[in-house]
């Protein structure tokens, strides 16, 4: 049997192209394959071309089919987010491993509830918390476990761009707002960071006429008195930065949810990116083969976890953002 990681894509996202370019790429081809696509959800004839595009063998009408497809080890998800709750279900169900895009779920009860049950069945489960797995993030954790990046007192993140004419976004329907977007990625680096759930948030916000939050301003509070501050904006751009405050004075990371450089504590320190020829969506989403490829590890070794995003802090992000929609008035109907 070949020792390729067998993938299936739910979901033709503009992510999920990123997704398959990285996989694809000649530095893993010999580690991953893609097997089968399927999105019921999509115009007639743009999960053909999608296949076409990225040499995928089969395409699947439906989500069951996926499912139930032999070949399939594990199911990648991209599809709006209402509908990753129940289709995580059925994936692990059919005893399929699952990397599903941030948010992996609506809230926090149905996170336990999808952990619960891949816990019981023996598959592997990760949200695609993707910056994570960049080499800048193994350096903070390498600076951190040396206790030369020691005593945080306070995290600043700000993110934004022009997200008014992105549905997923400004579309209840959709699971929009940013906090199930951006905000993720802010609260994740935060998390990253301190370990632990915050002992107090405050947040506010602004909501579009249909209910769904365009800004939010959150500060939470950790043990210790420490601090973290986020920012995050669906109006307007933002240099997406995260700076950290330690003893050892600032550590600024540009583009914290994709990063290739780091500022800070015994000056700059940049690492290099594969690149290729064909378009991306995102910037350094070429970087998407760092997660692909602990994935594997993860799986080969027989985890049901990954240790670089572990389901407790995955359920930690996911109340925090309950909270903020909380406080800001947000409400879903699930």
């Amino acid at each position: 049997m070949s020792q390729s990681l067998r993938w299936g894509i739910i979901g033709v996202s503009e992510i999920a192209h990123d997704f398959c370019v990285a996989l694809n790429l000649k530095f893993t081809r010999s580690e991953h394959e893609i097997v089968a696509v399927t999105s019921i959800d999509s115009p007639k004839g743009l999960t053909e071309q999608f296949a076409r595009d990225h040499n995928i063998p089969k395409v699947w009408s439906d989500y069951h089919s996926l499912a139930s497809d032999d070949q399939v080890e594990v199911a990648y998800i991209s599809i709006l987010n209402p509908l990753r709750y129940e289709l995580c279900k059925m994936m692990i169900e059919y005893n399929k491993h699952i990397v599903c895009e941030r948010p992996f779920c609506m809230n926090s009860r149905q996170m336990k509830e999808v952990l619960e049950l891949a816990k019981k069945k023996g598959v592997f489960v990760m949200e695609g918390l993707w910056s994570r797995f960049f080499p800048v993030y193994r350096y903070l954790r390498e600076l951190m476990n040396l206790t030369i990046l020691n005593n945080v007192k306070e995290v600043y993140v700000k993110h934004g761009y022009n997200a008014t004419s992105k549905e997923r976004i400004v579309n209840k329907d959709c699971g929009g707002g940013v906090v199930l977007d951006i905000g993720i990625d802010a609260i994740q680096f935060v998390i990253f960071i301190y370990q632990e759930q915050p002992k107090s948030i405050k947040a506010s916000g602004k909501i579009n006429s249909v209910g769904v939050d365009l800004y939010v301003e959150v500060e939470m509070v950790f043990s210790g008195d420490r601090k973290a501050t986020i920012i995050c904006s669906g109006l307007q751009v933002f240099e997406n930065q995260a700076t950290v405050i330690s003893k050892k004075g600032p550590i600024c990371i540009p583009d914290y949810n994709c990063p290739t450089q780091l500022f800070g504590c015994n000056g700059a320190h940049e690492w290099s990116l594969i690149s290729s020829t064909i378009p991306m969506n995102f910037r350094n989403s070429l970087g998407l083969r760092y997660e692909a490829d602990e994935v594997m590890k993860c799986i080969r070794s027989g985890k049901l976890e990954c240790e670089i995003v572990p389901a407790k802090e995955m359920l930690i992000i996911t109340q925090i953002c309950d909270e903020i929609r909380k406080q800001i008035g947000v409400r879903y109907d699930k």
